[in-house]
């Protein structure tokens, strides 16, 4: 199919004309985003917000509480280990609002 080899190459996108179809997933992994700023936690920090955070931390877990990946992108200092720990822990709260969110986006997308 030529145009699921331009796709597969980069070279153009694919079909439209293609159908689309329902991917279910087991595992929902979520990243989400902590900075740090004048000591206190700031939980999704926003673009603007996050240029000014000492450190940013991104949290990727699953559904279920599992930790997936801790990174730290960016900020101007390390953030300690205790800082990581509340990090995780704010992402542990936060992540059911996310799914939330994304789960109700993706209910108003119609599927044909």
């Amino acid at each position: 199919d030529a145009d699921a080899d331009a796709d597969a190459n980069g070279d153009g996108d694919a079909s439209t004309s293609a159908a689309a179809c329902v991917v279910d997933v087991a595992s929902h992994p979520l990243s989400l985003t902590i900075g740090q700023y004048d000591g206190k936690l700031v939980v999704d920090p926003n673009f603007e917000e996050e240029a000014l955070m000492e450190s940013v931390v991104s949290v990727v877990m699953r559904e279920d509480g599992d930790l997936v990946c801790v990174s730290k992108p960016g900020g101007t200092r390390e953030a300690s280990e205790s800082t990581l720990i509340k990090c995780i822990a704010a992402a542990r709260l936060r992540y059911p609002g996310c799914k939330k969110a994304l789960d109700d986006a993706f209910d108003a997308v119609e599927v044909s």
